[in-house]
């Protein structure tokens, strides 16, 4: 390593990134602009490079971008502007200049544990503005030239390549040759993803270098001049990284890829890992957010993984297949714990997969891209050279099939944390160390780096997590191998069970629910609930659930009797509950204080839970109001028994929590789960002045994010967003 000074430097350039970042050290730069007044009108003016569109919504992606204020511009970054599809006049397109008006915001953080990083994500692609877009005015058409070309030369080849392939397979070939995964089915990336193929539905290194070396080869049999060659294949390839869109792979395998040709040129010895802390300075001296990005950190994790670990763990025994599964095996070691930092799970077949998929994959790049050139002049032509990707492709779709039909396909390991992370790479490092030294070092001892990564954390303490779902509510009560939600729905957040509630259940590294409670059949209380039943039943996640807690009313009696049926269809158990009905465990226990008929309005009917444990008690509420809240006030008046925590009835609504209510459970903390700017006025005025009559503090999921009560002798709160 002392003759890689390169290495060195990158090392250290990463560790002081690192150490910013969990010092909360911003690295991004950029502009910053004064946004307090958030719901002033503003006008942006930039070149469009990327536009995605669907019947409601249009989001346009512009760079060169100014903030026109008093006649006067300011340069800022680039911005992502979303408008109704019905607002657009004339569809603009990709290099043109637009003129934008609406409402400037800055991209939002996560407000709960495993949910998407949006702000991470579009920071590491220079992107940090959200644009409300009321008004698109077209500018100047082709401003940029550039992107014009690109632009229409990736409709042409689409084109193409809808005309030489079938339709279960042009969608990825798009996603492979084009870089462009928005025509590829959800149901198609799902299966790429479980069965551990989702490498090749990107425009990664794999696919810069086959194509490179293969242009350069080619280029060199048509007795191209080595120097020509070179050059020609190098600026292609940087072509061609631009054109799929510039990803973190991409631009280190390009990187990467020059540097290897140029020592062929200069007649000098390539070295990989300097070539690797090249491209890793270049790319994090442009932008220092890209360190948090999962593309970035897998592809250079599996660099690493082929470049250091596999030479230590092949030996000269091994045949071709053996060697294949052994690099299949060095990447998956290394990047294992970025699959857990970046997706709580990792998929079981993967190594096995690969065994078929990194041989082929070669074929496919070549056989689309040929068959892509040869349709520009016969179209059977190129059904003829891209038949042999089809078959591939095919036949990657009947793995993906069969493997999701397989229970249990991917494992869930949660989040990793950085203390079991720098454990594991630091067993990893010593074994690489002791396997140079001597090759009789066993490989069996990997499994015990393995296991210190996977083996989970057990849960002694009791912590209900209250999630940021919006309009909505949810929460997630964990005490060691019992979990258990209730309720689980949003009005306002679009597939709030697949994009909240599930990848927090993935980050705490749960696979099975004991049960969920749902207080009614609401849509802010049941709809993201339903995604997860129906995740479940196709087989899309390997979550368990055992148990749904229903109760009965005949306002709602047709919704109840579908849930029951998507819950069947599930595989779980369905319980009507009602007043008296009791779930007792070890360390704590739920008591159902509503509702005690089938009769009345849903969201007076609202099951009313009271949570209990040696040192918390919370009362979970629903959207009870008058009536049913009268009715359980008298309960606690009977019992005068004190509650801890109260999630505060109807998200805060106007005519909840009454002051006789209020009273009887004596709570000292309040829980609203609501949405920002949401159209019923919740957390009410007059509610909060009732809470504050009566000294009790009240937190809101919509600014604090996920609220999680943790009991203990002194219970403590703690908020995802400080």
């Amino acid at each position: 390593m002392s003759r890689r000074p390169l290495c060195i430097i990158g090392c250290l350039v990463i560790l002081i990134l690192w150490s910013l970042n969990l010092m909360g050290v911003s690295t991004f730069g950029g502009t910053s602009l004064d946004l307090t007044d958030s719901d002033r009108s503003v006008i942006i003016q930039g070149i469009l490079y990327k536009q995605e569109s669907n019947s409601f919504y249009t989001s346009l992606y512009l760079k060169k971008t100014n903030l026109i204020q008093n006649s006067k511009k300011q340069s800022i970054d680039n911005v992502k502007a979303t408008i109704k599809t019905e607002y657009l006049k004339q569809l603009p397109s990709d290099g043109d200049r637009l003129l934008i008006q609406g409402r400037l915001k800055q991209i939002q953080e996560p407000g709960n544990p495993g949910q998407f990083n949006e702000r991470s994500y579009y920071y590491a692609r220079k992107i940090k503005w959200y644009l409300e877009a009321e008004q698109v005015t077209i500018q100047k058409t082709e401003a940029d030239k550039g992107v014009t070309f690109r632009s229409r030369l990736k409709e042409l080849l689409k084109t193409k390549i809808k005309q030489i392939t079938t339709k279960k397979t042009s969608g990825l070939f798009m996603a492979i040759l084009l870089g462009e995964k928005s025509e590829v089915e959800r149901e198609t990336l799902l299966r790429m993803q479980l069965s551990a193929m989702s490498h090749c539905v990107v425009v990664s290194g794999t696919h810069l270098s086959i194509l490179g070396w293969g242009l350069f080869r080619l280029l060199r049999k048509l007795r191209i001049p080595l120097w020509m060659a070179g050059m020609i294949s190098i600026f292609l390839m940087i072509q061609y990284g631009i054109f799929t869109g510039n990803g973190a792979s991409a631009v280190r395998a390009v990187i990467m890829f020059s540097m290897a040709v140029g020592a062929v040129l200069v007649g000098r010895t390539y070295d990989l890992l300097s070539a690797l802390a090249l491209s890793i300075l270049l790319l994090l001296s442009d932008n220092p957010k890209w360190l948090t990005d999962s593309g970035f950190l897998l592809s250079f994790g599996a660099v690493i993984g082929l470049s250091i670990f596999y030479p230590k763990l092949k030996s000269k025994k091994e045949n071709k297949l053996g060697n294949t599964f052994l690099g299949s095996i060095a990447v998956r070691l290394v990047t294992l714990p970025i699959q857990m930092y970046a997706f709580y799970e990792i998929p079981l077949f993967g190594i096995l997969v690969n065994l078929f998929v990194l041989p082929t994959i070669g074929i496919v790049l070549i056989s689309g891209m040929a068959g892509c050139v040869a349709a520009f002049f016969s179209l059977f032509l190129g059904k003829i050279l891209a038949f042999p990707a089809i078959l591939i492709l095919n036949f990657y779709l009947k793995i993906g099939k069969v493997i999701q039909s397989i229970p249990q396909a991917t494992y869930i390991t949660g989040s990793v944390s950085l203390k079991r992370a720098v454990v594991y790479y630091g067993i990893l490092a010593g074994w690489c160390f002791l396997r140079k030294k001597s090759k009789k070092v066993p490989r069996v001892g990997l499994i015990l780096a393995v296991l210190v990564l996977l083996f989970p954390t057990p849960r002694n303490q009791t912590k209900i997590t209250f999630l940021d779902v919006g309009q909505g509510d949810c929460a997630v009560i964990q005490q060691k191998k019992e979990v258990y939600l209730i309720d689980g729905g949003s009005s306002d957040v679009s597939k709030v069970g697949t994009y909240r509630i599930l990848p927090f259940l993935k980050y705490s590294g749960i696979r099975t629910v004991d049960g969920i409670f749902l207080s009614h059949p609401d849509n802010d209380h049941i709809n993201g609930i339903e995604e997860l039943f129906e995740a479940v039943a196709k087989k899309e996640t390997s979550l368990k659930i055992e148990t749904v807690y229903l109760s009965k009313n005949k306002e709602k009696e047709e919704k109840i009797n579908e849930i029951a049926q998507l819950a069947k269809r599930a595989g779980c158990e369905v319980r009507y509950i009602k007043k008296g009905a009791q779930l007792k465990q070890k360390a704590f226990q739920v008591e159902c204080l509503s509702p005690e008929n089938e009769t009345g309005e849903s969201n007076e009917n609202s099951q009313v839970l009271l949570f209990k444990t040696d040192n918390l008690s919370v009362l979970f509420t629903g959207d009870m109001e008058q009536k049913g809240e009268d009715a359980v006030t008298e309960q606690l008046n009977e019992r005068q028994e004190q509650i801890d925590i109260l999630k505060v009835p109807h998200h805060g609504s106007k005519n909840s929590a009454k002051e006789a209510f209020l009273e009887a459970a004596g709570a000292k903390i309040g829980i609203i789960s609501c949405g920002e700017g949401n159209s019923y006025g919740h957390p009410h005025k007059e509610l909060l002045e009732r809470l504050k009559e009566k000294q009790i503090g009240w937190y809101v999921t919509i600014e604090r994010g996920a609220i999680t009560v943790t009991a203990g002798k002194r219970n403590k709160l703690s908020f995802y967003k400080k």
